[in-house]
């Protein structure tokens, strides 16, 4: 773990209540023991999400990810087991494996040749015996490599946690996971699949811009000006008389903007909304999962749409994708794209979820630059000091516990309101208090 300054920073300060909301300080997306502390306290301790099972479906299948930064291998054995393994050698400490994905039922340290097979444990250690090698103290099964302390996994999402004590997952993941279950229950099989590869963002800002972002409506008729008004796409920006779409706080920094009424209520014309591109309208999708859920559920979850939900503090899931999101340094950050298909659907359909999301998300794509661009605005602005405070105190007038679709009460007001980003904040102060 790095090792923190003495300085003990009360996040009260840094994150204040006020007579109609909340507001930030500039500081905390730019001083650097804020950084190390929120790796420690919240990256490290607590969960965060790793990948998806399908990433890792065959034996021997691997992919490497970071939890915080520490560097991870989540690999499937033989045996179909699934495995997140530090991805550190018990010898020199080297990475034993160095490529994004790929398969393998062994990995080598490229330093010394300690080799171990891809459920963790040691296999071998080279040049043994002899007055250079190791003695009759050293048991293989005592260096294996280090597994993550916990993990768990919903729906073939995969969390883990560095700490091998502290909230449970299922306490964790909360009302969050009614929405997980949602995105998964409109393919045809009940699973998405997340083997089209990912795409990799370099942000200019610091990581919680993302997680601000991804529940924030009020932003979209203004940054994301070119993909409203885009020839052949007749959308208009969201306005404060719509009702029926609204965010929520959904408790442990758990945020969604809720569209699944409005959807409802477009009627005819709800193919020709964002949900159509998710391919869960298809005829042919909607009938399969009538097969498995019955025709009045599966008419109830089609027509409502997929979720667009901030899972804390790294995961985000909307429409046809999931991302991760990756710190790196208080001013620097990574986003990865991993566009989903429908487990049962045809060819067709999961190819034009695929081109939907490259329209929005991929490196040219009408959303994700625009984003970008905002996350280097805001950390260059927040350097200034005179009056670093960030403000937001939107819709509290309307703000009221209301339940969500599957019955959950949650702190809720229009969508155009900060309703769900003082939840992220007042859950970040929290956590980071408990020092």
């Amino acid at each position: 773990m790095a090792t923190l300054s003495d300085t003990v920073i009360n996040y009260s300060d840094l994150v204040e209540e006020t007579g109609n909301g909340l507001r930030v300080s500039g500081r905390v997306y730019q001083d650097p023991q804020i950084f190390e502390e929120e790796l420690d306290r919240i990256f490290h301790r607590g969960w965060v999400f790793v990948g998806h099972e399908s990433e890792v479906a065959e034996p021997g299948e691997f992919i490497t990810r970071a939890i915080g930064n520490q560097p991870v291998i989540m690999s499937r054995d033989s045996d179909g087991q699934v495995h997140v393994l530090l991805n550190r050698c018990r010898h020199r400490s080297a990475t034993v494996c160095q490529q994004d994905r790929g398969s393998a039922f062994t990995f080598m340290c490229a330093y010394h040749g300690w080799t171990y097979g891809n459920d963790g444990h040691l296999i071998g250690t080279p040049f043994n015996g002899g007055r250079g090698g190791y003695d009759e103290c050293f048991k293989r099964e005592d260096y294996g490599l280090v597994r993550v302390p916990r993990v768990a996994s919903h729906r073939g999402f995969v969390f883990g946690s560095l700490s091998p004590v502290g909230q449970s997952f299922d306490d964790y993941l909360g009302q969050a996971k009614a929405y997980l279950d949602r995105f998964c229950d409109m393919a045809p099989e009940g699973e998405v699949l997340a083997r089209a590869g990912r795409q990799k963002t370099r942000v200019e800002g610091n990581w919680k811009l993302q997680v601000e972002n991804l529940t924030d409506q009020y932003h979209v008729s203004f940054t994301h000006q070119t993909a409203l008004r885009r020839p052949g796409r007749d959308a208009t920006a969201i306005t404060m008389d719509d009702p029926y779409q609204v965010q929520r706080d959904l408790g442990g920094g758990h945020t969604v903007i809720d569209r699944f009424q409005a959807n409802r209520n477009t009627g005819e014309n709800l193919n020709e909304r964002v949900t159509g591109a998710t391919g869960t309208l298809d005829p042919e999708v909607v009938s399969r999962v009538a097969e498995r859920m019955g025709e009045e559920a599966a008419e109830y979850v089609s027509t409502g749409g997929p979720p667009h939900i901030m899972i804390f503090p790294n995961l985000m899931v909307l429409w046809n994708a999931f991302r991760v999101l990756q710190p790196v340094r208080p001013n620097l950050s990574y986003i990865y794209y991993h566009p989903t298909f429908l487990k049962g659907a045809s060819d067709e359909v999961n190819t034009r979820r695929l081109r939907a999301h490259e329209n929005g998300f991929g490196p040219a794509g009408f959303i994700n630059p625009d984003d970008a661009d905002m996350f280097a605005r805001i950390q260059t602005g927040t350097k200034a000091s005179v009056d670093d405070w960030s403000l937001l105190t939107r819709g509290t007038a309307g703000e009221a516990t209301e339940p969500d679709d599957f019955g959950q009460p949650s702190l809720t007001t229009q969508v155009l309101g900060e309703t769900a980003q003082r939840g992220i904040w007042r859950h970040y102060r929290d956590v980071m208090n408990e020092g």
